[in-house]
């Protein structure tokens, strides 16, 4: 009877280990599985995303700073000095756009949202004191009684600093917004991989533009 209670013993012991050792090897097949979903997944991603390029990006900033500007200029030289209709608020407008929009294009094409509009808050900023302190100028022109010189020459100075440094800091920077980009989506750059099967790693360099 002792003999037969140890042999059934010795059977449920070697059924349990052939069990777990099946368990065992079922997670290791489904985490392998998992591995290799989650990097053909990864590797999909990178596909459907576009890489930001650096020389684009600045050139981008450039063009929509310089061009409407420009424009704006040429409308607003064109005829005599009382410039009205249409041609004023297309010059205004183009105005407006290349000197607050432009700068930040080439980081929003590089979706480096936050950079851009931080540039375009300071330039915003920066305008409405350069163009408080003229209309301060003129009340103080038409103001008789008025003596010494205007006041707040010291804002104006501020608000032309923020919206030049602001432009000129929203433009150098479109190349390092499109350098971080294609760096987070792993777009250029070194890259480290791991092969669940084989259990070995690899390290690539790709330059993607």
């Amino acid at each position: 009877m002792k003999l037969l209670f140890i042999l059934i013993a010795a059977v449920l012991s070697l059924n349990y280990s052939l069990v777990a050792g099946e368990l065992d090897s079922t997670r290791s097949v489904v985490l392998v599985k998992k591995q290799i979903f989650a990097h053909a997944l990864s590797d999909q991603t990178k596909q459907s995303l576009t890489p930001k390029n650096p020389a684009k990006a600045m050139n981008l900033a450039l063009a929509h700073t310089l061009i409407p500007i420009g424009a704006s200029i040429a409308l607003f030289s064109i005829g005599d000095s009382n410039v009205e209709g249409i041609q004023l608020v297309t010059a205004t407008s183009l105005l407006v756009y290349g000197g607050l929009i432009g700068p930040s294009v080439g980081n929003f094409y590089a979706k480096d949202y936050a950079r851009g509009g931080i540039g375009m808050g300071l330039r915003a900023a920066g305008t409405l004191m350069v163009f408080g302190h003229i209309v301060e100028t003129i009340r103080y022109d038409n103001d008789d009684d008025a003596t010494g010189g205007a006041p707040g020459d010291g804002l104006a100075l501020l608000g032309t600093a923020l919206v030049m440094g602001s432009t000129f800091w929203n433009i150098l920077s479109a190349r390092n917004s499109a350098n971080a980009y294609n760096k987070k989506y792993g777009l250029s750059g070194i890259s480290f991989g791991y092969d669940p099967i084989t259990k070995k790693t690899s390290v690539g360099i790709g330059f993607k533009f």
